[in-house]
């Protein structure tokens, strides 16, 4: 095999996210989603889209070690998982993860909820059951599983934090950064938050992908205790 390494996208449906997520309206995570093919497209590595209906698992630990170790079984020697909830994804990022698995266990993106926007992974150090039991989507996530792998004696790169979109205001200050942004970029904020009006709900459960649990009361986001 010429590759050593794919990216995996493991993403729950749309119509799943709208029971999860404080955002209301498919079309969002449609228009997301379909972006993040696209970078992953052009980063040239391999690729396995792991939707909902492809899932093996009776929870969320469980279904997504079962398709990292799915990619492993393939042959791949290095595995990148993503979420499909994070615009500001670009092949820079997923390129970088692909080279600092050479040499390193683990790579990770931290996201700013708490969480992982990136997991990567090289077979002979990936644990399915000890992944499999992290504290998902929870606040302690991040902590537990950085533990996890210093008590190991693994050894792990951490990329720059990357934020998901969970109301208004994320998309409207991605908008007020947009010198910094891709004009790609910036016409997916463009149309994302013409939809904004009507596709945000209040004092719903929010769950990001790889990340933790928050209350949204009016925009504002409190993370709850467990």
């Amino acid at each position: 095999m010429k590759q050593r390494t794919a990216i995996l996208i493991f993403t729950n449906s749309a119509k799943k996210l709208l029971h999860t997520k404080v955002i209301t309206s498919a079309e969002f995570f449609n228009i997301i989603e379909a972006k993040t093919l696209k970078t992953v497209q052009k980063t040239g590595l391999p690729y396995f889209h792991f939707p909902e209906s492809q899932q093996n698992g009776i929870n969320f630990g469980e279904r997504f070690s079962n398709a990292i170790a799915s990619v492993f079984e393939k042959g791949f020697q290095n595995v990148i998982t993503i979420g499909s909830d994070i615009p500001h994804i670009n092949t820079r990022i997923l390129k970088k993860a692909s080279s600092r698995l050479q040499n390193k266990s683990c790579v990770l993106g931290p996201s700013t909820d708490g969480g992982f926007y990136l997991m990567s992974f090289n077979k002979k150090d990936f644990d399915k059951e000890s992944f499999a039991a992290l504290p998902w989507e929870t606040k302690t996530l991040k902590q537990n599983f950085i533990c996890d792998l210093t008590s190991k004696n693994l050894e792990f790169s951490l990329l720059e934090p990357l934020s998901d979109i969970d109301s208004s205001e994320d998309i409207i200050m991605a908008l007020k950064s947009s010198r910094l942004l891709p004009k790609s970029l910036k016409r997916l904020f463009s149309k994302l938050v013409r939809l904004t009006k009507h596709i945000f709900s209040p004092n719903k459960m929010h769950h990001s992908l790889f990340g933790v649990s928050k209350l949204f009361n009016k925009g504002s986001p409190v993370i709850l205790s467990n």
